[in-house]
């Protein structure tokens, strides 16, 4: 019987968040800025236009809710507009 029964699952370690202060720091600078200084065509910042940004700078495609929680960490969620493209 116990050939059948499975082995109880491994935990895996968690890998910490690349988001630290300097990160956040530079979220909040870009987001002050137009998005065409970093090579969007664009008038005003979206969370997709700051995803496609930060997955150039850290490497990781974070989702929509942490792209958000990330301008809210920054202090320049309001900054972000809702507008549909």
């Amino acid at each position: 019987m116990d050939h059948r029964m499975r082995s109880p699952k491994q935990r895996t370690e968690k890998r910490g968040s690349a988001i630290n202060d300097e990160t956040l720091a530079w979220v909040a600078a870009a987001l002050r800025q137009s998005p065409r200084t970093l090579g969007i065509e664009a008038d005003h910042w979206t969370n997709a236009r700051l995803r496609i940004v930060l997955h150039r700078r850290v490497g990781v495609d974070y989702s929509r809710g942490y792209i958000w929680e990330i301008a809210t960490r920054a202090g320049v969620a309001d900054l972000l507009t809702r507008r549909r493209n």
